[in-house]
């Protein structure tokens, strides 16, 4: 029963905001502590850079350093 009040409470919460306080929203997204956090939630939290920095770049840095291994010269 909580959890479909906060679900609804969530949708009305959202529809009045984004339907009838529009314009509000931009003044504060405008703003400097708004700003920030609307590019904090554009670029999601920060993850895709985290994850390219934790493991897409070592992966293939692995890759390329093993580009020329026993295995790949056989074949």
């Amino acid at each position: 029963m909580l959890a479909i009040g906060a679900v609804i409470s969530g949708l009305v919460l959202a529809g009045w905001l984004f339907l009838l306080r529009r314009n509000w929203l931009n003044q504060l997204v405008a703003q400097g502590c708004g700003r920030r956090l609307w590019s904090l939630w554009h670029h999601a939290w920060g993850f895709d850079a985290l994850f390219d920095r934790l493991l897409v770049r070592p992966w293939q840095l692995a890759v390329t350093l093993l580009r020329h291994d026993l295995i790949n010269l056989a074949m």
